[in-house]
């Protein structure tokens, strides 16, 4: 019986932070959705290869914004 209760406390908790985390990564989406504009490029490399880039450009156009270089061989997710 107790073990019964223990797992169903533990599937609460899961779902719980699916729910909680879901609805964050929404949000995270929509912010990014809003004010930034996503361009994809491909980029020839030395070697004949070629690579796969996303530029995320501010809307707000009023004013100038620093630069942010960040290239990772892994994958881009969730913003990719």
């Amino acid at each position: 019986m107790k073990a019964l209760r223990l797992a169903a406390r533990f599937v609460g908790c899961m779902l719980l932070m699916l729910t909680v985390t879901t609805s964050f990564v929404r949000a995270q989406q929509s912010y990014l959705e809003q004010h930034y504009l996503k361009k994809e490029y491909r980029i020839a490399m030395r070697d004949g290869a070629h690579l796969y880039t996303s530029v995320y450009l501010p809307k707000d156009q009023t004013r100038r914004y620093p630069i942010l270089m960040l290239r990772t061989p892994y994958s881009a997710g969730p913003y990719g």
